[in-house]
């Protein structure tokens, strides 16, 4: 660049070293900046490549320092577990043998293509957009992650490739490619770093975003083939691929804020040179000046555009920690916390020791550094302490809600068999004891006529036993009597389930009850339900954290949101509230898949007979209605119920956050 190489004019007449920052740039270029950080990566660079001539005492202190700042910093960088790199050898000569078949790629006409596909693929993705997010709802499950995870590594193979091709297409070399591991996750990297000097900025450009053009293609091409292939694996796995290439790309490799594709397209197009390190530079002065009244000579003053870049690196490398140390955990649980504490203090201790080393120059330059410091780390302190600890505020909880029959009779079989008369229709109103449907089962019947041959033998031979004063024959019998009549009396139980009677008044409610006659029906299995119609409350579906808001609040007052279903808003009353969670769904409607707020996951059977679960326990409480809005309801409506949570400070809702992290990561999955 032009600031480095106004600097090494200056060193080549000679200039002296201490004055070299100030004088290296004329008053009318102050754009063109060198930071003492920087020109101490350049003096080293000189001296790894035995460029320097005289060199004197205050030269070799200034690289020594470098040496050892470089050192230290690499010493550190081996506590970062969860993000290093591997090389694997320089792709050259492989890349002048494909160039000449690929480079078309990388051209115009290409371009032109890439422009037609995305804006078909982009026009139908719009028209087909309910379709593509309901088939995203099982996105989590384990195995579409495994798929998801091929799909990754391959578009990332893809995507250095054409950082590579886009390089060599304008005569850079790419001296090595290799694997990056992040969370352990293998990923290609390619290093197109002499793209850099490049004469022409959109040669940069273009460099830069190759690897987010090309993932941008295959996600066109994924979205037309999902819209004519949807609901087939192939289709499931373009879905995959149009959320793998198209958003994460975009979320991550377009992000300027890390050191990606994004980033340097964005310090191109603003013509800062090593944005990152100008922005991370301003926010320390600003910092410095704050906190120590301090002013580094020689450095003229940023835009603001490049201070406002600076915090938010700042901010998005506080989130990418956490962010990072929260996946950690959960997939190598304690072994994860370690990776981040470890990875953590990589971060923070370099900073600090490179703070500690420098308190001397900063006495020297301000001698009141404390008395300039102390109030306002004490003010900060006071303001932190009210925000975390004075400033309160209510919590509203959004709870999601199904509408129920309030009353509410689930038919099932005492016994099994085949249906063999239905003696109720589906909606149609019966009375307490009003037979609903009678059982055929020919072995109940064959085994309580054995069993009553049986009793009539053993009653003989006790009789016989009884005249010929067999005390102990009889003792014996008499027990085999007991057993016999026990079994006697389960089989009548069974008998008597074949026949099934209302337990309640109210509508008959199922689905397709006449394809019951003739099958067969399992012991507990459930057949129909009889309801009440005009009675029906809502139910709502409450987690774990926000049950203690709800206990103790019975028949308080909570607003009720049914705008979706055409019903308007109105109020309810909390009723009852379960003891303990459970894992089932409320209602089918309440599942992800079926456009409801819950992602489930299916089970082969469970005593509910229901075909899908929620991942997570959750409390129920019952929220009753207004008799006006009852006859305007039908079960399964879904609704939210927003409830006025606990008065909490901010300091209540970290620690709690941060203790029911570390217990979970302690409880077995």
């Amino acid at each position: 660049g032009r600031s480095e190489y106004q600097f090494l004019c200056r060193m080549n007449r000679g200039d002296d070293l201490s004055n070299l920052l100030e004088e290296a740039v004329e008053d009318n270029e102050k754009e063109h900046i060198i930071a003492k950080e920087e020109a101490l990566k350049i003096l080293q660079w000189l001296a790894g490549r035995q460029l320097l001539q005289n060199q004197n005492v205050e030269t070799l202190q200034l690289i020594e320092t470098a040496e050892e700042s470089a050192k230290q910093q690499s010493w550190l960088s081996r506590l970062n577990l969860i993000s290093f790199r591997v090389p694997l050898g320089n792709p050259d000569p492989i890349l002048s043998r494909i160039l000449p078949w690929l480079n078309w790629l990388t051209g115009p006409l290409f371009f032109a293509l890439w422009l037609l596909l995305g804006s078909v693929a982009l026009t139908l993705l719009f028209v087909n957009w309910q379709s593509f997010c309901d088939q995203a709802a099982g996105i989590f499950s384990f195995s579409n992650m495994l798929i998801i995870g091929f799909i990754w590594i391959a578009l990332k193979v893809v995507h250095e490739l054409f950082h590579a091709l886009s390089c060599a297409r304008y005569g850079g070399q790419v001296p090595e490619m290799g694997i990056l591991f992040i969370l352990f996750i293998p990923l290609a990297y390619v290093d197109a770093s002499s793209s850099w000097s490049f004469s022409s900025r959109w040669q940069r450009i273009h460099v830069a975003i190759a690897g987010i053009y090309i993932e941008l293609f295959v996600a066109w091409l994924a979205i037309l083939y999902w819209v004519t292939h949807s609901g087939t694996p192939g289709g499931l796995l373009a879905h995959n691929t149009v959320l793998v290439a198209g958003v994460s790309s975009l979320l991550f490799n377009a992000n300027p804020l890390m050191r990606f594709d994004g980033y340097y397209v964005l310090s191109d197009l603003v013509q800062i040179p090593n944005l990152y390190f100008h922005g991370m530079s301003s926010v320390c002065r600003k910092l410095k000046k704050f906190w120590f009244n301090i002013d580094e000579p020689g450095i003229a003053a940023q835009p603001g555009f490049v201070t406002l870049y600076g915090v938010g690196l700042y901010l998005w490398r506080v989130l990418v920690l956490f962010t990072l140390g929260y996946v950690a955990a959960g997939m190598f649980s304690g072994w994860g916390i370690l990776l981040t504490i470890m990875t953590a203090a990589g971060w923070i201790l370099l900073p600090l020791y490179a703070f500690w080393k420098k308190i001397p120059g900063y006495l020297e330059q301000n001698p009141a550094l404390l008395s300039h410091f102390i109030p306002r780390f004490l003010s900060v302190g006071l303001i932190a302490g009210f925000l975390l600890f004075g400033v309160r505020w209510e919590k509203n909880i959004n709870i999601p809600a199904v509408v129920l029959f309030e009353e509410q009779h689930s038919i099932r079989t005492v016994s099994e068999g085949f249906v063999e008369q239905l003696f109720a229709k589906e909606g149609e109103l019966v009375e307490t004891g009003q037979k609903l449907l009678k059982l055929e089962n020919k072995e109940i019947e064959s085994s309580m006529k054995k069993l009553a041959i049986e009793l009539e033998i053993l009653e003989l031979n006790r009789r016989q036993a009884i005249s010929s004063g067999q005390h102990a024959q009889l003792q014996m019998l008499n027990e085999q009597k007991k057993v016999l009549q026990k079994k006697q009396t389960n089989l009548n139980a069974d008998y008597q389930g074949l026949e099934i009677y209302a337990p309640g008044s109210g509508k008959v409610v199922g689905q397709d009850l006449e394809r019951l006659l003739g099958t067969w029906v399992h012991k507990g299995e459930e057949l129909f339900q009889i309801v009440s119609p005009d009675n029906k409350h809502l139910v709502a579906s409450v987690s774990q954290d926000d049950i203690g808001a709800l206990s103790g609040r019975e028949g308080e007052e909570v607003h009720i949101d049914m705008s979706d279903g055409g019903l308007g808003q109105f109020t309810g009353r909390i009723g009852k509230l379960t003891p303990t969670a459970s894992q089932k769904l409320p209602h089918p409607s309440m599942a992800a898949s079926y456009g409801g707020a819950f992602d489930v996951k299916p089970v082969e059977s469970n005593v509910d007979g229901e075909g899908l679960i929620l991942f997570a326990p959750r409390f129920s409480v019952t929220i009753q209605l207004p008799d006006a809005v009852k006859q305007k309801l039908r079960s399964g409506q879904q609704a939210n119920v927003q409830i006025r949570g606990d008065s909490r400070t901010l300091a209540n809702i970290i620690w709690k956050g941060l203790r029911d992290w570390f217990l979970n990561r302690q409880s077995p999955l």
